[in-house]
């Protein structure tokens, strides 16, 4: 594959990535390559402290920046499909609870749509009709599942049972089967032998099948950020089709050790592709543990910037953990019941809008195409500056923009503050520039007639739409 990379005059190359990557390059600033399925993050905390740099919500786009800043030149970027990051989101989803919060499948079925994520990460169990009318529903108003087949115990169903039951029952509201979630913490001395054994009976049993042998297999999810435990685990690349990944930035920024992790999954998954099945922010800030909160206005701006960082590292799929807050817990002081787009009661979270606005701007249904290249030039630009570019079937380019910056301090528990960043798009002509902010509004903040725009940055994303 051809590689197109940013040439740098005056300044760092701290920003600047080739634009286009094999899947094995985690390149920060890059546009990895799409893959033809999926990718998906949850994980424990480990404690580890990144130091706080400061920032801020971004303000309105205006005035120009000097030429004393780097300038980095594309010499023609070519664009990734928007409509394939729009459509990347996936949510962790609770189909098989018929109570509380996550009994109310019409209004969750309801509230996925409207967010506008097209997949869904669910466990699947046998015996369970109402979860299958849910499933079929949600794959019917488009919303296709990773189901998750299992633990070696066989409660619920053993991967031969889940496999069956799906291909009889589920029909193409299935698109992934995954194997056991986080065994690590079953607290069964020989839980690696277990995990080993159930994922080489769930690979042989989906492609055992003619229903189901073309549907990928993702591998076992291990919990706590542990090198050690997937060494332990061992190579399981033989009997999967995408590793597995939980990350949790626990009150970090969105890029905190997405590298690392890719890293160490490679440990099970050798050469495959790597999802993240679990990723997210939780809101209770009263929580002790060292898994850290963020406040529910920063994890408007956090959110955004966590796909486009899993987007930009090649990955076409990543599951946000959850969809809605496990318990109305008042007492914020237990990160299992906040970790919800939604509230307990279903209302929106901030997070919540902010993905969907984004997803809103980005979104391309329709036919597929080949998309073009863009010559620009970003002027001002601040060595934690990323960006991703996309165009739609129209013919306009959607350029995002973030700067790997923090806008909370989790262990104080404090909003930053940062100085905002004035960065210049230069382009080859006159076009149309509008300038969105998803953390903010799902209405462009600034429309102008120009060949060079310029944004003034803070801590949330930013989209250019050009043309």
């Amino acid at each position: 594959m051809t590689t197109l990379a940013l040439a740098l005059v005056g300044g760092s190359t701290a920003s600047a990535a080739p634009l286009e990557l094999a899947q094995s390059d985690p390149g920060i600033t890059a546009v990895g390559t799409t893959l033809d399925s999926l990718v998906g993050g949850r994980q424990a905390d480990d404690g580890t402290a990144r130091p706080p740099v400061a920032s801020a919500p971004a303000a309105s786009a205006t005035p120009a920046p000097t030429d004393s800043g780097l300038i980095a030149s594309t010499g023609g970027e070519r664009a990734r499909l928007a409509n394939v990051f729009s459509s990347s989101l996936g949510v962790n989803v609770k189909t098989s609870n018929n109570t509380g919060a996550w009994g109310q499948h019409a209004k969750i079925e309801t509230e996925l749509q409207r967010l506008g994520a097209r997949h869904l990460r669910t466990r699947l169990y046998t015996n369970r009709s109402a979860q299958y009318a849910v499933l079929r529903s949600l794959a019917a108003a488009g919303v296709r599942s990773d189901v998750i087949a299992g633990d070696p115990t066989g409660v619920g169903g053993t991967p031969e049972q889940l496999v069956s039951t799906a291909a009889s029952q589920l029909g193409s509201a299935v698109e992934s089967f995954e194997g056991v979630n986080e065994w690590n913490f079953s607290g069964h001395s020989n839980w690696a032998a277990e995990a080993r054994a159930h994922q080489q009976r769930l690979f042989k049993a989906v492609n055992a099948s003619s229903r189901t042998s073309s549907i990928p297999v993702l591998g076992p999810a291990i919990s706590a950020n542990s090198t050690d435990q997937r060494s332990v685990l061992g190579d399981l690349s033989a009997y999967l089709d995408y590793g597995n990944n939980h990350l949790y930035p626990g009150g970090r920024v969105p890029s905190y050790r997405i590298d690392q992790q890719i890293d160490s999954a490679r440990i099970i998954c050798g050469n495959k592709p790597v999802l993240f099945t679990e990723m997210g922010y939780h809101n209770a800030l009263r929580d002790t543990s060292t898994h850290w909160p963020t406040s529910e206005s920063v994890a408007a701006i956090y959110g955004p910037r966590l796909l486009a960082e899993h987007f930009a590292r090649g990955e076409n799929r990543m599951y946000l953990y959850d969809l809605v807050d496990d318990a109305a817990n008042s007492l914020l002081n237990n990160r299992e019941d906040h970790f919800g787009l939604l509230r307990n009661d279903l209302s929106e979270k901030p997070v919540f809008g902010a993905l969907r606005n984004l997803l809103q701007v980005t979104a391309d249904p329709g036919a597929s195409f080949t998309p073009g290249s863009l010559n620009y030039s970003l002027a001002g630009a601040p060595s934690d500056l990323r960006h991703i570019l996309l165009q739609k079937s129209n013919g306009k380019f959607l350029l995002l923009l973030w700067r790997d910056v923090a806008v909370w301090d989790p262990v104080k528990k404090v909003n930053l503050a940062v100085g905002a960043a004035t960065i210049g798009v230069r382009l080859p002509s006159t076009t149309a520039v509008s300038v969105f902010r998803p953390s903010a509004s799902t209405s462009a903040q600034a429309t102008m007639m120009t060949s060079a725009p310029s944004v003034r940055m803070g801590g949330d994303l930013v989209v250019l739409q050009i043309g």
